[in-house]
């Protein structure tokens, strides 16, 4: 991974975190994710890029990755236990 790549994974994260305070109960796949939650114009970062991001946030408890029956793998806010 290049320093530009951890750059761009770092960006990708801070957008993701900042959609997640915004949208708490939003959950979508990382195709979903890079559609919806990046700002417009950043459907050029990889898939790869984004689930890297998606879980560094995950290891700092930001953000958990739920696989549903059929396989489909999807990513949310953390959620708190109220």
């Amino acid at each position: 991974m290049t320093s530009s790549d951890k750059d761009v994974i770092g960006e990708i994260e801070s957008e993701i975190e900042a959609y997640l305070k915004l949208h708490p109960d939003a959950a979508d796949t990382v195709t979903g994710i890079q559609q919806w939650w990046l700002a417009p114009g950043t459907t050029m970062r990889s898939e790869q890029l984004i689930e890297t991001a998606l879980t560094r946030l995950a290891l700092r408890g930001l953000a958990q990755r739920d696989q549903l029956p059929d396989g489909t793998v999807i990513y949310r806010g953390k959620r708190r236990d109220v």
